[in-house]
């Protein structure tokens, strides 16, 4: 019986090619972005599940509030995680990491490493990060030694074993190389190369808990068992108040420390100061809803197009009934070929995966791979899928034709297959209310991606390169290094400063004339040198720049922005006394409010004040003129100062620009789905319309004896399908209406979406439905009518 099953549904499918190969195309389109997405999501919710005991370990973060501004902060000080080890034996393990950026040498080669952290000897108890060479136990005991990774070892020592060498990073310190890891999985919320001792920073654990340098550091807790983590909290609070003498409150908040759970930081943490930029479980949720679409609609055009020919089967199934088949048999029967064009489109898919996977690898910014003779639960995923395809989309046949009357599909077999003229009508404007949401969509983010780009910050961006400030004959004498840049004709203007615009920056308290201790505001704080604000084209709204003139701006000089104003309620800031930890002073200036961080972000508050120990970047104004050639002076003028230390530079507007990549990945991965869904709902509309016109086939050739031109016949069959797309625009207006609106709230600056929008996208899917219905009825309306009539 299978086989016999199995030769009639290859028959029918050699016999009908064109509604095969659309059938199949269409589903293998529809499980292609389904696997994808099933790839992505899937990486994306592994991250740090590999860690042996991922259920116990929670990072500690902070939340605080002052004077109504509110702080998420992944950082906490240095003794936080020693007290809480003593003081919780809930807590089995508390270690700590600082990720610091060093000049490690090797003989002749040196390289600046910004993926070199400082842990505590107990890391390798809490994360599992197995070592090729080296014991777990002790290879981070002494100070002064490292563990590195693979890359890390091939790249100073080649093939030979590293282990017992040793490494001299920055100005002279010696770091004996202990042991090295196994390749680091890339589905983890950090990525180290190196992993030094903790007791080589010397940090004495009674320090002052609230030192400005005591609060960079990542604290994460081994629990001994699966603690309720809420009520560890408040046990943390206590700990954290006794050191600090800061309110820790559940209710009233001014600072509570978080505990993170390790699985959820990548897709559920973004606080201030992440280690790295985490993924966004919102892009996950959304990725796969529209991938789920996007089969759906496949799933719907096959329902459609094996509908449509059902008539071509109403005299197989009279037949089979006539000679005893029972419509359980019947239903197996259609359920089985609808699994044979499922598992078609699945092998289609498989090949449009290995395809395109790179390209969707190189939008998304990913390195998913696929390994079928490994990977069996993604195999047995795709075998599911498939039969699921198979099973949703052959249901509605299976059931519709094993349902027909024997004695109906001899009398007249061309009545009978014919979807509902409400299921048909819902499933156009279905289909189309998606492809109208998704080209909306794709619509506001080019909108909103270049209004980001184009937006003015309030400072000048473009010519600007930026340098690190490292390396102690550097820093001693970056004032000789400065003047010697200045002497190049194309050099306009140098300046030293804590962090660029989009690289971060520290927060503070200060001391404002007519405000009480208690109320003290917090506000951004930026460290920077004479010339910032010349260098960056700030505009100076009130007062004055900070001035070599005047020798009290190094120590008692404040510029706010006008955010910090504002918040301060001043009329008049200028003169106003203003102190920040050991120095008083004044304000002498205000600055336009300028973007320092990204368009998702309100501009805040900011303090602009003179502090050299802060320095860690150069920022240079360059003429646009022979760019190359002022880079190379640059480099040969670094090499004169710093030769132990390879000259690396960035530009500002493209270090500020990656502020939205992932936006800008976000977009293209949209983009790319957005076309396949279009693409499977004119399939859709493809299969309707050749149902629409199969049973009108003698309709049309009477019209047309009867003197009707092809123009009306295409008119006649056209105009039912351009209704039911203008329903489709008049519902997908407030759905995609309200979809951008969600989406746009993730930037505190961003456009009003303009009516224009959805006219467009609404024009461009009745062209669409009007190209695709038009194939289907233009053929309709040159057949010749006597082909139709002659058996009547």
């Amino acid at each position: 019986m299978f086989k016999n099953y199995l030769k009639i549904a290859l028959r029918n499918q050699r016999k009908h090619k064109g509604y095969t190969f659309i059938n199949i195309v269409g589903l293998a389109v529809g499980m292609t972005c389904c696997m994808l997405i099933l790839l992505y999501t899937r990486h994306e919710l592994s991250y740090d599940r590999f860690h042996k005991n991922r259920g116990r370990i929670y990072r500690v973060a902070r939340d605080s509030e002052q004077s109504g501004t509110v702080r998420h902060v992944a950082t906490t000080p240095s003794p936080l995680a020693p007290a809480v080890q003593r003081g919780l034996p809930e807590v089995k393990y508390a270690i700590r990491m600082l990720p610091q950026q060093h000049l490690v040498r090797y003989e002749k080669k040196a390289f600046v490493e910004e993926r070199f952290f400082y842990v505590d000897s107990t890391f390798f108890k809490v994360f599992t990060f197995p070592l090729q060479r080296g014991h777990p136990q002790t290879a981070l005991v002494e100070p002064y030694s490292v563990v590195i990774t693979q890359e890390a070892a091939h790249k100073y020592f080649g093939n030979e074993d590293p282990v017992g060498k040793t490494l001299v990073v920055e100005d002279g310190q010696n770091f004996l190389i202990t042991g090295t890891l196994e390749p680091i999985p890339k589905n983890t919320h950090f990525h180290f190369d190196f992993l030094a001792s903790f007791r080589t920073l010397g940090i004495d654990e009674t320090q002052n808990w609230r030192w400005r340098n005591q609060n960079n550091f990542y604290t994460y807790l081994l629990l001994t068992g699966e603690q309720s983590h809420e009520l560890l909290e408040e046990k943390v609070d206590e700990i954290y108040e006794a050191n600090t003498g800061q309110v820790m409150s559940r209710a009233g908040w001014k600072i509570r420390t978080v505990l993170q759970p390790l699985a959820s930081i990548h897709l559920h943490s973004n606080l201030e100061w992440e280690i790295e930029p985490n993924g966004n479980a919102a892009t996950v949720y959304i990725l796969s809803t529209i991938a789920f679409f996007i089969l759906l609609l496949a799933c719907i055009n096959f329902i459609n197009l094996t509908t449509a020919r059902s008539f071509e089967r109403a005299k197989e199934v009279g037949l089979r009934k006539v000679l005893g088949a029972y419509r359980g048999n019947l239903i197996k029967q259609f359920l089985g070929e609808s699994s044979i064009i499922a598992f078609l489109g699945l092998l289609v898919a498989m090949g449009l995966i290995d395809l395109f996977l790179p390209a969707f690898n190189s939008i998304a910014g990913l390195q998913l791979t696929i390994d079928y003779t490994r990977d069996w639960v993604l195999l047995i995923g795709y075998v599911t899928l498939a039969l699921v395809v198979g099973l949703v989309g052959g249901i509605y046949p299976a059931f519709f034709l094993s349902n027909f009357e024997p004695i109906q599909t001899f009398k007249s077999p061309r009545k009978i297959g014919i979807l509902g003229v409400t299921q048909r009508k819902g499933l156009v404007v279905f289909q189309f209310v998606i492809a109208i949401v998704l080209i909306v969509g794709t619509g506001v983010m080019n909108q909103q991606l270049q209004f980001v780009k184009n937006k003015r910050l309030g400072f000048t961006k473009e010519q600007v390169v930026a340098l690190p400030l490292q390396g102690a004959s550097l820093t001693q004498n970056y004032e000789s290094f400065k003047n010697e840049l200045l002497e190049h004709p194309d050099v306009l203007s140098v300046t030293a400063v804590y962090s660029v615009p989009g690289a971060g920056m520290s927060q503070n308290t200060f001391r404002v004339e007519g405000v009480p201790k208690e109320a003290r505001p917090s506000m951004k704080t930026l460290y920077v040198d004479y010339d910032y604000i010349k260098t960056l084209g700030i505009e100076v709204n009130a007062g004055r720049d900070f001035s070599r003139d005047f020798a009290t701006d190094a120590m008692e000089g404040f510029i706010l922005n006008e955010a910090a104003v504002k918040i301060l309620g001043w009329d008049n800031p200028i003169g106003k006394q203003f102190g920040w930890w050991n120095r008083d002073g004044r304000v002498i200036g205000i600055v336009e409010d300028f973007h320092f961080a990204s368009l998702h972000q309100k501009i805040e508050p900011l303090v602009l004040l003179i502090f050299p120990d802060m320095f860690r970047q150069l920022a240079i104004r360059i003429r646009s003129r022979d760019v190359s050639a002022t880079l190379a002076f640059l480099e040969n003028a670094w090499q004169s100062f710093v030769p132990e230390r390879p000259f690396q530079y960035s530009f500002l507007d493209q270090s500020f620009d990656r502020l939205y990549k992932s936006d800008q990945r976000f977009q293209q991965v949209w983009n790319l789905f957005a076309g396949l869904a279009i693409f499977v709902a004119c399939l859709g509309l493809f299969g309707l319309t050749a149902l629409s016109t199969t049973q009108r086939t003698k309709e049309i050739a009477i019209r047309k004896v009867l003197g009707a031109s092809a123009g009306g016949v295409v008119g006649l069959i056209s105009k039912d399908f351009v209704r039911l797309v203008l329903v489709s625009i008049i519902v997908a207006w407030p759905v995609s209406w309200y979809a951008m609106n969600k989406w746009l709230q993730n930037f505190a600056y961003r456009i009003e979406i303009g009516w224009w929008v959805f006219v467009l996208a609404g024009a461009l899917a009745l062209v669409i439905a009007l190209l695709t219905v038009s194939t289907q009825a233009i053929r309709a309306a040159v057949a010749n009518p006597v082909e139709s009539l002659r058996y009547e």
